[in-house]
């Protein structure tokens, strides 16, 4: 941890549908002020989410990087105590979620985000309630007020091996298989 500071960032598109703007919201009503937002992403809406940042007076506590590479995302989020992905749309998966997790990173996303089914029975993620910023609020308060323990990163580095590029394409080949076969076993995800 950064002198007490939650690091919190989020990566995507600055455009409405991310919710950025609810995240943001959700983050002025914290109960203290030890965290800083980092936002990694271009797009048309990030105009006013940089107006929303100085309306709320939280332009101290919220960086915006812009578009980075792949590479350099990484090492940023390698840095991070929290990802979040507020999406008010659905979202396929969010790719971001399995990059955050494998660096040992905690996530909350929204139940409309489809890597949200993968933290029904762990505590490596927390769902919250699209477009909800009292929901998104509650679990925020509870991370920046708690803190994310060195424990907690090296359990869930290590619990996301799971969801490695070779265990996910190995389930999508029973998916397939199943699906050819006209099983009604369905395989066990691979985080399960």
């Amino acid at each position: 941890n950064n002198n007490g500071i939650v690091r919190i960032y989020f990566v995507g598109r600055c455009i409405y549908m991310k919710g950025i703007d609810i995240l943001i919201k959700a983050l002025e009503k914290i109960d203290c002020n030890k965290w800083e937002l980092n936002i990694i992403g271009d797009g048309e809406y990030k105009d006013e989410l940089i107006n929303l940042t100085k309306q709320l007076g939280l332009k101290d506590n919220i960086n915006f990087h812009g578009r980075l590479t792949n590479k350099e995302t990484i090492s940023m989020l390698s840095n991070a105590d929290l990802l979040v992905l507020p999406s008010r749309k659905k979202e396929g998966w969010g790719a971001v979620i399995n990059e955050a997790l494998m660096s040992g990173v905690p996530v909350i996303c929204s139940d409309k985000c489809g890597a949200s089914i993968m933290f029904k029975n762990n505590n490596y993620g927390e769902v919250f309630k699209s477009e909800s910023i009292e929901d998104l609020r509650r679990i925020l308060n509870k991370k920046i007020t708690e803190g994310i323990s060195s424990e907690e990163f090296v359990a869930i580095k290590k619990w996301s091996k799971c969801i490695s590029g070779s265990n996910a394409a190995e389930y999508i080949i029973k998916i397939i298989d199943n699906i050819n076969l006209g099983s009604n076993d369905k395989p066990l995800p691979p985080w399960e």
